[in-house]
């Protein structure tokens, strides 16, 4: 129940200080501080354990013996000391029995366990889910950083749960966001580690395990010891979300005086102020059909009837990551304000007829892309063609070489005239293909049990309405001659020559 400040120190003992609270402005008590470790620590963090103690964690860098800096990490349990020989743990706990070397002072520190780390530089403590967690960073160049995990409920016990992939670690920090993050400056860079509902992975590569894509980042910041992350109220509305994600990374070195003096640094401080973005997928409701741009790869795009949108994605060409773009992407009115029985509200005016209720356009219902079902793109990657299954039509895109971004230029629709003809067989409208040339667009139209045949120009945006063939039709392809056939069945092909001579020419 009271305030306890814990200095940690790396020449001397690490010391437990009271803080009076009497006093509008905390005030330190430094006559008789408990003390903690002897020496070596780097880091220390707080938490307060299922029991209601609170529990104190030093990253210990050294023993002071070892070339290696290999060392054991200490976790106490502090309390307040009633006497020499007694104190309590826990607020209007009962008193306990301690022997601790703080006895002589009001902080009590009691060593419950050890864990073995590796030149741990620092620490720092997350919950998720049942469980808790103490990530230990190792500045060391070929030890990894340190994940131990305990039950959240009952006494802390921790048992080692992953290695960290860092080299010369220094400040770690978790943030959560949607999951939980890791932040670990290191040299070189921060990497950023995305909990994934198991463990905590980096940036994916070609080795990443579909499972395993929880999508982290490096940030490119010079010899960085420290990091931060905090959040401000967002003011941009372009931006999704409330509020704003805000990395701050420090570094205390750039290069040295002199190679013979490693340790004198020319700059003493340098920052690196990183701006986070939240995405929100949208619009994705009822996935229908995906295309991958065939020239590039650098994009997918998803068709969804329900949304009645188009979604694209940048994708990553290594580890095939996928980032949802909604600025490229076609999103109609409906797709996030779909139309039901209550909204739009009626609009209450009457019309000629004395008929009242609500007028909606059909770009309101979600047109082009009312059922969307299919989406072809061209090999040259310049159009994407889908089809609208409840519209009855095909609808044409131009696509951005550089951003992947859609934008709408040509809406075919069943029954409209089209270079002088009328387009007669895409009610319900459903597959589109381009051929592998690129100069034909096929669509299959299932109400009509038809396909359309559409002529397509590399240099122009839209399509030429050349011929369909529906279910039934008898077709013409060409006369042959049967006369002498041998196949039985050769006489189902009409039109067909059943018998005659042919004149013989003459000069």
């Amino acid at each position: 129940g009271n305030p306890v400040l814990v200095a940690a120190a790396f020449g001397g003992p690490t010391l437990a200080f009271l803080l009076s609270s009497t006093t509008p402005d905390p005030v330190i008590d430094t006559a008789a501080p408990g003390v903690l470790a002897t020496a070596w620590a780097s880091s220390a963090a707080a938490f307060e354990g299922d029991d209601g103690a609170t529990y104190m964690t030093l990253a210990v860098f050294s023993d002071g013996a070892s070339a290696s800096n290999g060392a054991d990490s200490v976790i106490y349990r502090l309390g307040m000391s009633i006497n020499t020989t007694h104190a309590t743990f826990t607020p209007g706990g009962g008193l306990i029995p301690h022997a601790s070397s703080g006895e002589g002072g009001g902080v009590v520190a009691v060593e419950v366990q050890r864990l073995r780390t590796q030149a741990a530089y620092d620490v720092t403590h997350v919950i998720i889910g049942a469980s808790r967690y103490l990530a230990f960073t190792s500045n060391a160049a070929t030890a990894p950083s340190l994940l131990f995990t305990s039950p959240l409920a009952g006494t802390p016990h921790f048992t080692l749960h992953q290695t960290l992939p860092t080299v010369g670690a220094m400040g770690v920090h978790a943030f959560v966001s949607g999951t939980t993050y890791l932040l670990i400056a290191q040299t070189e860079k921060v990497l950023m580690l995305r909990w994934n509902g198991t463990l905590f992975l980096g940036v994916n590569d070609a080795n990443t395990n579909p499972g395993d894509s929880a999508g982290g980042q490096e940030l490119p910041v010079h010899t960085a010891q420290a990091v931060t992350h905090w959040t401000l109220p967002n003011t941009d509305p372009r931006a999704f979300g409330d509020v704003v994600d805000l990395m701050l990374a420090g570094n205390f070195r750039t290069h040295p005086v002199n190679k013979s003096e490693p340790w004198v640094w020319t700059e003493r401080v340098g920052m690196a102020l990183y701006r986070g973005r939240r995405d929100l997928l949208r619009g994705m409701e009822g996935p229908t059909s995906v295309q991958v741009s065939p020239l590039d790869g650098r994009f997918v795009y998803v068709s969804s009837t329900y949304s009645r949108s188009i979604s694209v994605f940048h994708r990553d060409l290594v580890s095939g990551e996928l980032l949802y773009d909604p600025i490229a992407s076609h999103i109609t009115p409906y797709t996030f304000d779909p139309v039901t029985d209550g909204n739009p509200a009626d609009s209450g005016a009457a019309d000629a007829n004395n008929i009242t209720g609500r007028r909606l356009t059909e770009e309101r219902l979600g047109a082009p892309l009312r059922a969307a079902q299919s989406i072809a793109i061209s090999p040259d990657q310049a159009h994407l063609y889908a089809t609208s299954l409840y519209s009855s039509s095909l609808a044409v895109f131009t696509v951005n070489q550089t951003t992947g971004a859609l934008v709408l230029v040509q809406v075919i629709t069943d029954g409209e005239r089209l270079d002088g003809r009328v387009v007669d067989s895409l009610a319900g409208a459903f597959g589109v293909r381009v051929s592998l040339t690129g100069e034909s667009v096929y669509v299959t139209g299932s109400l009509d049990q038809a396909v359309s045949v559409f002529a397509r120009t590399a240099n122009e945006t839209s399509l030429v309405y050349v011929d369909r063939v529906r279910s039934g039709e008898r077709m013409l392809g060409w006369f042959m001659d049967a006369s002498n056939a041998t196949d039985a069945h050769d006489d189902l092909t009409l039109p067909l020559k059943i018998s005659g001579t042919t004149p013989s020419a003459s000069a």
